[in-house]
């Protein structure tokens, strides 16, 4: 754990000292390449495991009603966020 965090912070480090480079900026490219190719062997070795596949049916529903009620409960919390924090008055107090 100490290490993935250790490795982001890094990143920062390094995107903000290097930030002026034209390298980086073909970076957000090879991040999504790179995103879709862990997705695929996430997707290879979930099918490989027979006793995931054997109970999709099951996990899938779970799956499936987590990432509905997580999307939901972001959906909201931003909602709020933006109503309370970001939007501006409508009853003419709002600043000029």
């Amino acid at each position: 754990m100490f290490a993935v965090l250790g490795f982001m912070f890094g990143g920062v480090l390094l995107g903000f000292f290097l930030r002026k480079t034209p390298l980086l900026k073909y970076l957000n490219h090879s991040i999504l390449v790179t995103i879709c190719l862990l997705l695929l062997m996430l997707g290879m070795s979930v099918g490989n495991n027979p006793s995931i596949v054997g109970n999709l049916q099951t996990l899938g529903a779970k799956a499936l009603l987590v990432a509905a009620v997580t999307t939901l409960g972001s959906a909201l919390a931003g909602w709020l966020v933006w109503t309370f924090a970001f939007k501006k008055e409508k009853n003419g107090d709002e600043e000029r």
